[in-house]
């Protein structure tokens, strides 16, 4: 272990412990969490669930010895991750291969317990935990899960390279004809050390062929006079494709539209199979791989040939899943002498930052025209869409005041790995410039398009929907907005804030009243109740100003939470998934039944006095607030924190942080607000305050 890795070790775990605080939770949950932000931002994994449980001692001779600590199931791929974490206290921690070997054994007996159906109930009585093993079980009844990776997890280091384990394949029986391949993958604090290193030390990927690789790349050159891009025409060893990969990771296609789904889509088993069997025939069978760069370097041989030597921020833009199966192939043992044989063309389109802005457009429209190796929806060219672009904008910008008086951001993670990038960017680990980043940008209030996509679809009374996970909730999102997206401006951002405010608040008091198993469900149904019985008019404004929920609507939520969690217990009684009928329309329509009687006060309502024409005053007092200027509404700000503090409210303060905010930033100032900012002015004037000093 190198002195930066104990330093990285260090500031990890006191990370790890200001969380459990923050979040009065364990060390081992906190732990897990973290780590998981490694493995998705590394692109093995896309968006696990914490989900906790471990064998009773009393019970091990029954079930044997199991352990889970997230899961994560994708439908379209048939993907199952499940992870398993190992903490240990104290310093230098070495994490040996039998412990290793042990968790790995725990997390597939929770998968056989789980595939044991009624068993695996009695065995465990935790609901969330229950729905867990439904899910299982129902995926793998019906033949559905094509792949199952087995996640290690842990804050020590490996004292040995461990052993490769051979992808195995899992069977119920010596008989079945349903096997499942299974892939083990092990993240201990040095993977996470190294992952962090590649974040902070190499924004840009700059890849030298023949000093790093020892590799000569000829090629062809073309121009486009139109446009001013270069491309370049070359066959890659595999080997050198996987080499790369292994150092960069999802790095390497972070301006792909997809990411690699798993080795078992037909496609991908393909690609698999002509590596390990016939991999001379890999160039003749494979579309290749279509990329982008700012910088292509060429040298010449002596005889005049063109060789490609270095490319600078070089970016997979089609072909991803290529280049992961062939990353997985060099993981397994033997197969480095077949990818020394397998090749792989490569184009690479030349882009300099003086047409960088260019680049979001030609991304997409690669990966849209170049041959694909499977069907690209149009969901996956939605990270550079406008609408994404728009929302990531806003997220940027609108400050938002906490209740201690704080300013922070919502941070929209438009790609992934986003955040960990933007940190990287700010300063190293630990130092003071990266902690205020990261408490302007709280973990709580992070999100990203599958988030967004479960919040509208659940406001558009569509809970359904959202309850069937990320990647098809959004898809359905999408193909609902795409041909007409909202406008994002600072009303609408505000609006999707407010809405993951009241959903963050449904999921608290859920888990408060210790039915954490149903949370999301029941969470996405109150919203939509919210938006059903409010018609649509709840005052979202109220919410995100304050940031909190109306406390009013408490009430309401609870009633609604009330009826979600009675309709799922139906379900239960009726021997019935819940999670699955959850998804249902027929679920929804029941909910609606079941709730005819709620109804919302007007104090959570829009109060539509507000939004009818603004009056003579109201239009002299919006002029007079905004040519007082950013600097006068802030220095009263500043009394109102100081000499202030005792004579103006609280929201009497954020009322002015907000109106010199938008001032600043030259948003839109509604007349109400500055109409309430000037009569705080008057009263602060005559409490003492002296616009002309300087507070």
């Amino acid at each position: 272990m190198t002195q930066e890795e104990k330093q990285f070790f260090i500031e990890f775990m006191e990370i790890v412990e200001e969380q459990v605080v923050e979040n009065n939770s364990s060390v081992e949950t906190e732990l897990t969490k973290a780590l998981i932000d490694y493995v998705v931002d590394s692109g093995e994994a896309l968006a696990p669930d914490l989900c906790e449980c471990q064998s009773n001692p009393n019970n091990d001779k029954l079930t044997g010895k199991y352990k889970l600590n997230a899961w994560d199931y994708s439908e379209s791929s048939g993907i199952l991750d499940l992870f398993g974490t190992v903490y240990y206290e104290g310093q230098n921690p070495v994490l040996s291969q039998g412990t290793t070997e042990r968790t790995v054994n725990e997390l597939s007996c929770f998968f056989r317990l789980a595939i044991e159906g009624q068993e695996a109930k009695r065995v465990y009585e935790d609901s969330e935990v229950r729905n867990v093993m439904d899910s299982i079980k129902e995926e793998f009844d019906t033949k559905r899960i094509e792949l199952i990776r087995i996640f290690v997890l842990s804050n020590g280091f490996k004292n040995v390279e461990m052993d490769d384990w051979e992808d195995g394949e899992f069977r119920k029986n010596p008989t079945s004809n349903y096997a499942i391949p299974i892939e083990y993958h092990v993240w201990d604090m040095g993977e996470a050390f190294k992952a962090e290193q590649v974040r902070r030390n190499n924004q840009e990927i700059i890849i030298n062929f023949d000093s790093d690789y020892h590799a000569k790349l000829e090629c062809i050159e073309t121009f486009d006079e139109r446009n001013g891009i270069k491309s370049y025409l070359t066959i890659m060893p595999a080997i050198v494709l996987a080499q790369i990969y292994s150092k960069y990771k999802v790095r390497l296609i972070d301006k792909n539209v997809r990411n690699f789904l798993g080795g078992k889509i037909k496609v991908n088993s393909e690609m698999a199979r002509t590596i390990a069997e016939t991999p001379e025939l890999f160039f003749s069978y494979n579309n290749g791989i279509s990329s982008t760069a700012a910088e292509v370097s060429i040298q010449f041989d002596e005889s005049g040939r063109k060789y490609i030597s270095t490319i600078r921020n070089w970016h997979i833009v089609n072909g991803g899943q290529t280049t992961s199966t062939i990353y997985n192939a060099l993981k397994k043992k033997g197969m480095e002498e077949n990818l020394q044989k397998a090749f792989v063309s490569v184009k690479v389109s030349e882009v300099p930052y003086s047409v960088e802005q260019k680049i979001k457009n030609l991304v997409g429209d690669i990966a849209k025209y170049a041959n694909s190796q499977t069907k690209i929806k149009d969901s996956d060219l939605s990270a550079n869409a406008p609408y994404m672009l728009e929302l990531q904008e806003q997220s940027r910008k609108e400050w938002a005041t906490n209740a201690n008086g704080h300013q922070t951001l919502w941070y929209f993670e438009r790609l992934r790995g986003q955040f960990i990038t933007d940190k990287s960017m700010v300063g190293g680990v630990g130092t003071q410039k990266v902690k205020r980043f990261e408490e302007e940008r709280p973990q709580n209030q992070r999100f990203n398009k599958a988030d967004v996509a479960k919040l509208e679809m659940a406001w558009n009374e569509k809970p359904y929907d959202a309850c069937k996970g990320g990647e098809v909730c959004f898809d359905k999102y999408w193909k609902l907005i795409s041909d007409n997206p909202p406008k994002v401006d600072e009303r609408y951002f505000h609006n999707i804030v407010a809405k993951s405010i009241i959903y963050k608040r449904v999921n608290s008091i859920i888990i408060t009243r210790g039915n954490k198993g149903h949370a999301a469900t029941i969470a996405s149904y109150t919203l939509a109740l919210l938006s059903l019985r409010s018609k649509k008019k709840l005052d979202l404004d109220y919410i995100w100003q304050n940031q909190r929920v109306h406390e009013d609507l408490i009430p309401i939520i609870e009633e609604c939470i009330k009826a979600v969690t009675e309709q799922l217990r139906v379900m239960a009684t009726q021997d019935k998934n819940p999670q699955t009928e959850s998804k249902k329309v027929d679920f929804w329509n029941n909910i609606q039944n079941r709730t005819l009687g709620i109804s919302l006060p007007d104090s959570v309502l829009i109060d539509e006095s507000n939004v009818t024409e603004i009056t003579e005053e109201q239009q002299k007092s919006l002029n007079t607030a905004i040519e007082r200027g950013a600097e006068f509404w802030q220095n009263l700000s500043m009394w109102c924190r100081t000499e202030g503090r005792s004579k103006v409210s609280i929201m009497e303060k954020k009322k002015v942080d907000h109106l010199s905010m938008a001032i600043a930033r030259d948003t839109e100032v509604r007349a109400k607000l500055a109409e309430d900012c000037e009569r705080t002015f008057r009263l602060a004037k005559d409490a003492g305050f002296d616009p002309i000093r300087k507070y």
